[in-house]
């Protein structure tokens, strides 16, 4: 066996050379800053999934946010001039009247935040100043309208014939009335004006305006409970015709002596108001509190009960008021219940027989009736998406009719016909137990504020449409009753095609305010007829084109 002979030096050497670096690759910055390689590439399928759908929704948000400010722009310019006229000193500012209802299922804040979003800055561009009557819940409106024409009525002139008193709060505008004429601070002689948001909201004023100006002075007879009797009374049995209370007092009415409760009341203090109920005997003299509480069947005072009246300390003890939880007791049954909200003066079918009020004026505070788009449930939530991304067209019809209250250039009278979306049809009408919304629908010839905005009613919530038994009257569900003497008295705000043209081709007003393909437009001279040609810019072209 043979070893191999050694390698050559060469050889060896020709191996242990080190072998060559590769080259760096990338952005030579992000390599000395030791930032990874990034490789750009096409994201994954689930990725291009993802940032489509979020890019486009987001985008769509943009687009609308975008327009809706332009719009709101736009007519807050056209009114903006009123802000700069000069007012004397001696003079109120014109005050509008704003109306807004709770929709039905939801809260007033949603109003609330539809005012703010849409209504508000129209009208602060213009510098007007309002009132607001609010209304929690269903006929808070129509009470609150009401209410305020008979304060004019009775400020005019008119008398109750009950000779009801002043309120404060009338005293009050009375006085700073008085005030105003002394000072000779004038109030506003031109258009005041009146505005409505919401279908259900137009209901109430309509209702409010009737009975104010049709309805009397005095409010209806209120519904008398009957009295008790001492046969009901005796009915019940003693446990619960003396209870007493947390306190220790009883917390029953009237009081009837029985061999069974002289303990129960001679051991027990009574409240003084107590004592003033108890019927004494017809054959023995008026008793005292004390001696009525601890008197006996034969209506003679239980000696052990109660001490001597001549005792010092008998007269210290009923002497002694009552502790506080028996004060706050007291006050709490002493104060009256006041209605939470007023009854209606007059109904409906008494319209056509009720007089017109004396100072009922020629003609009736114009309007704007604004709509509020409301839609509930969970089912909804692919059309309250689309009506959510495209919130410009609301903003755009709201600021329009919001402009045409502030200039008050053209007043109308209300037409004859019905307009707008109050002559489609009502989805459900074909179901014959559906006929929720068939009451709300008038004859096909009916004039144009009974079907204003009628389209909003198919989005109510169920609560408005309910029926409970003894429920009052229900403004919302019913239709909209209009006597022939209030209608011709009624008129409504509207914006000529003037000043409408102006707003729209101003565009806003502000050339920061148009999109980047209508500046490169008017840049390059790709105008309509009357504008800058593109050869006068240097573009190719004829000067023939």
């Amino acid at each position: 066996m043979t070893d191999k002979p050694p390698a050559p030096v060469e050889s060896a050497a020709k191996d242990v050379r080190p072998t060559p670096q590769p080259k760096p690759t990338g952005n030579p910055v992000f390599r000395m800053m030791g930032m990874p390689n990034f490789r750009f590439k096409l994201p994954s399928r689930n990725w291009l999934i993802f940032l489509s759908i979020t890019g486009s929704f987001t985008t769509a948000i943009l687009y609308d946010r975008y327009h809706r400010k332009r719009a709101q722009q736009r007519w807050c310019n056209l009114v903006s001039h009123i802000a700069h006229e000069p007012l004397p000193p001696s003079q109120m500012p014109r005050r509008i009247t704003i109306f807004l209802s709770a929709p039905p299922g939801d809260s007033i804040r949603a109003a609330r935040e539809h005012f703010h979003e849409y209504v508000k800055p129209v009208l602060a561009a213009a510098a007007m100043d309002w009132d607001v009557i609010e209304g929690r819940r269903e006929g808070d409106v129509r009470a609150g309208l009401a209410e305020k024409i008979r304060k004019r009525r009775r400020k005019d002139g008119e008398e109750p014939v009950t000779g009801e008193e002043t309120k404060p709060s009338e005293e009050t505008e009375d006085l700073v009335q008085e005030w105003r004429v002394k000072t000779g601070v004038k109030d506003w002689e031109g258009v005041q004006g009146d505005l409505v948001l919401g279908r259900h909201t137009w209901k109430e004023y309509v209702r409010g305006l009737h009975e104010g100006w049709l309805g009397p002075l005095d409010p209806p007879p209120a519904e008398t409970a009957e009295p008790s009797t001492p046969e009901n009374d005796a009915s019940s049995p003693p446990t619960e015709r003396l209870s007493a209370g947390d306190d220790g007092y009883p917390t029953s009415d009237t009081l009837q002596s029985s061999d069974s409760s002289n303990a129960t009341v001679g051991s027990a203090k009574p409240p003084p108001d107590i004592a003033e109920t108890s019927t004494p005997k017809d054959d023995a003299s008026p008793l005292t509190a004390e001696q009525q509480l601890s008197a006996g069947d034969d209506g003679s005072p239980i000696s052990e009960t109660l001490q001597s009246s001549d005792s010092p300390t008998a007269t210290a003890d009923s002497a002694e008021p009552p502790s506080e939880p028996a004060q706050a007791e007291a006050k709490k049954v002493e104060k009256p219940k006041t209605p939470v909200q007023i009854p209606p003066y007059i109904s409906t079918s008494a319209y056509s027989s009720a007089p017109l009020a004396p100072t009922t004026p020629m003609v009736l505070p114009a309007t704007t009736i604004l709509p509020l788009p409301h839609l509930l449930g969970f089912l909804n939530t692919p059309i309250r998406i689309y009506r959510f991304l495209n919130r410009r067209h609301l903003a755009d019809e709201t600021g329009r009719e919001v402009a045409a209250l502030v200039l008050a250039s053209y007043i109308r009278p209300w037409d004859s016909r019905s307009e707008g979306t109050g002559d489609l049809p009502f989805p459900g009408d074909q179901n014959p137990t559906g006929d929720r919304r068939s009451e709300a629908r008038a004859s096909p010839e009916r004039w144009e504020p009974e079907g204003v905005l009628e389209g909003e009613e198919r989005d109510w919530h169920k609560v408005a449409w309910k029926r409970y038994q003894g429920e009052p009257e229900r403004v919302w569900r019913n239709s909209i009753v209009i006597e022939p003497r209030i209608r011709e008295r009624m008129r409504r705000f509207d914006l000529p095609g003037a000043d409408e043209d102006q707003a729209r081709k101003d565009d806003g007003g502000d050339p920061a305010a148009k999109g980047l393909w209508a500046r490169v437009k008017e840049t390059m001279g790709w105008e309509e007829d009357g504008a800058v040609k593109g050869w006068e810019h240097g573009s190719v072209g004829a000067e023939s084109e």
